[in-house]
């Protein structure tokens, strides 16, 4: 089954003609929780969270985001998706801020990868 992913904001009709015409079309939005571990300098995001959902958590402990999107209403999978590198002179694009992905496949395993361990299933 094809399952595409929808970027927020697109109407379901022009996906549904774009990415398929039957099945279903995933929308990340609702997967937005957010939370800061201050102490380890680490954000964990979930892929529906937008970059206007994420900056006011870091304004209020003191921080900005080190690398994002020139836009703030893209979503952070959307933008790991793209492997977008915004408008930062001298920086590398958005995934070069990622620690660790959890990824939920196909048949409902959850693979856990970084930079530094092969990916594992949960």
């Amino acid at each position: 089954m094809t399952l595409p992913w929808r970027p927020p904001g697109h109407c379901i009709r022009w996906a549904r003609g774009v990415c398929c015409e039957t099945g279903w079309i995933l929308e990340t939005q609702p997967m937005n929780r957010i939370t800061l571990d201050s102490d380890k300098q680490v954000m964990r995001v979930g892929a529906g969270a937008t970059w206007r959902e994420i900056i006011p958590v870091l304004h209020a402990r003191g921080y900005a985001p080190k690398v994002m999107q020139s836009n703030h209403d893209f979503t952070i999978g959307g933008s790991l998706s793209v492997n977008c590198h915004g408008w930062h002179t001298n920086s590398p694009p958005t995934a070069s801020t990622v620690q660790s992905l959890r990824l939920l496949t196909a048949d409902s395993t959850v693979v856990t990868g970084s930079r530094t361990a092969q990916p594992v299933r949960e």
